[in-house]
């Protein structure tokens, strides 16, 4: 059986699709390491262990007026 010749147009279209989701999560993975840099996670997690009495505020354990 002779092989089916793909339109060239399907080709470059998932060529295309493929490299603007590529891009697209490098650019999710770049902001979100930035992000972190800002908060500075180490600082954070000293600051925690230096005051281990106090504890975090969860969803739960808030009380609704």
């Amino acid at each position: 059986m002779p092989k089916s010749k793909e339109k060239p147009w399907q080709y470059t279209f998932t060529t295309v699709l493929a490299g603007v989701t590529l891009l697209l999560v490098i650019g999710y993975f770049m902001q979100s390491f930035i992000e972190i840099r800002k908060v500075k996670p180490v600082t954070v997690a000293l600051e925690r262990l230096a005051k281990p009495d106090q504890k975090p505020v969860t969803g739960s354990e808030r009380t609704v007026p």
